[in-house]
């Protein structure tokens, strides 16, 4: 049987493009996991997989030489700006080393005291930075230049076995509290209440030029002493006194006052504290911080030696020569030395850290002196003697408060004047002494 070419091609190429169910599924679930499966790009471009997909030399697409990414080389710029940062702080450094020494006159610049101050000042003032003795008397001096208002409690305490052969006492107490307003140093204003041990008390109240002063207790020693009764005082007793202080207009007081120098500017207060408080005192003084009534303050102590106290005696001696031309010692040909009259000086200021105000200020001192060479109306001695000496301990100390605020001065209602005064008072002593003066 001869067959038709042309049906048995149409029948073999049906057959070619005929499937079964199973074939077909099979080649639907081979092209999910082809598409499924993910392609690894480093894989995908490497020369075995570039070779597989072209069918090419792995030379034609790679050389021999491997390919690494160029690295820029380290900045020298990063190191310049190292190298300078630590120029800099090393130069910090020793600047600030330098500033320290000027400031603390670890190095001296005896050509530039100006410069050297001006260094102490700035480095000082900063709140971290030691302060020194010197530093916190200038800041004081200049904190009360600003000050003309405060008040006061000053006291004074005399010691000494030699007064009770004079008056009676072996010791003297002298008190005075008030306040101040000296905004006009030819015109102070200011009240006090001050008391002489227990049996003295007088009060003191000045206002533009009246003076008002008022006894209100005399001593009895006193006037036991000189046969007087006190209830004879009584007129004078409990009686504001108003002086006029006014001085008179003349061309002579004028030209005086043209020439006083306010003792609060700056450059008197400079002038005199590089006079007295030079390097020698500056030494021997002692800070330390402290806390009194709740004020946080500076105290500084100096405890003055012989040589200390001589140092002392030959400053005021060379300032008293330059106005008077004379001695401060009783004999110029044969000068005593202070330390032998002083024999121990001790000094103490409390200063406010804060406002550096000076609040207490106490002096004490041993003296020893020789009745034979120094007229005294309190200590001449027991027994003449030309060669003993009198013992004496003193003590002074002055508290301040209340700067800056106002002073209120209360003028007496009722007033005598100082003449009527006075009349008052010859009266009271003729009464006793005009018999003994009658002829």
């Amino acid at each position: 049987m001869i067959m038709d070419p042309t049906k048995s091609s149409d029948e073999n190429q049906s057959r070619a493009t005929t499937t079964s169910p199973d074939q077909a599924q099979a080649g639907v679930t081979a092209s999910e996991n082809q598409l499924q499966t993910p392609i690894d790009p480093i894989q995908s471009t490497t020369p075995e997989a570039l070779n597989t997909s072209t069918n090419l030399p792995v030379e034609s697409v790679y050389t021999n030489e491997t390919v690494i990414p160029s690295q820029p080389p380290k900045s020298k710029k990063k190191l310049f700006i190292f190298g300078f940062l630590i120029f800099v702080f090393l130069l910090f450094i020793g600047a600030a080393g330098l500033t320290y020494a000027v400031a603390y006159e670890k190095i001296k610049l005896e050509k530039y005291p100006d410069i050297q101050k001006k260094v102490a000042s700035f480095v000082m003032s900063l709140p971290f930075m030691p302060k020194t003795p010197e530093y916190i008397l200038a800041k004081s001096a200049l904190a009360h230049q600003d000050v003309t208002k405060q008040s006061f409690d000053v006291s004074l305490a005399i010691e000494s076995d030699d007064l009770a052969s004079s008056i009676g006492l072996s010791s003297i107490d002298v008190g005075a509290k008030g306040s101040v307003d000296y905004s006009d140093p030819k015109n102070l204003k200011f009240l006090a209440d001050t008391s002489i041990t227990k049996e003295f008390n007088f009060e003191l109240r000045k206002t533009d030029k009246i003076l008002y002063f008022k006894i209100n207790k005399l001593p009895a020693f006193l006037l036991s002493l000189l046969g007087l009764k006190p209830e004879t005082f009584d007129p004078v007793l409990d009686k504001w006194v108003a002086y006029d202080t006014t001085p008179l207009d003349t061309e002579a007081r004028r030209s005086i006052e043209d020439r006083e120098i306010d003792p609060l500017s700056e450059e008197y207060l400079e002038e005199n504290f590089s006079k007295y408080i030079d390097d020698k005192v500056l030494e021997k003084m002692k800070l330390e911080s402290v806390t009194e009534d709740g004020i946080e303050m500076y105290k500084i102590s100096l405890d003055a030696d012989a040589e200390l106290i001589d140092h002392f005696g030959d400053k005021l001696e060379a300032e008293q020569s330059k106005y008077q031309g004379s001695s401060i010692y009783s004999k110029p040909t044969e000068p005593v030395k202070l330390s032998e009259i002083i024999k121990r000086m001790n000094w103490e200021m409390y200063i406010d850290k804060k406002d550096y105000y000076t609040r207490k200020v106490i002096v004490q001192m041993d003296m020893e002196i020789d009745n034979g060479d120094y007229i005294n109306p309190f200590l001449m001695g027991t027994t003449g003697s030309g060669s003993e000496k009198s013992k004496m301990t003193f003590a002074f100390a002055m508290k301040s408060d209340k700067f800056g605020e106002e002073v209120i001065i209360d003028i007496p209602q009722e007033s005598i004047t100082f003449e009527e005064f006075t009349n008052s008072f010859s009266e009271i002593m003729q009464s006793f002494y005009g018999g003994l003066l009658t002829p």
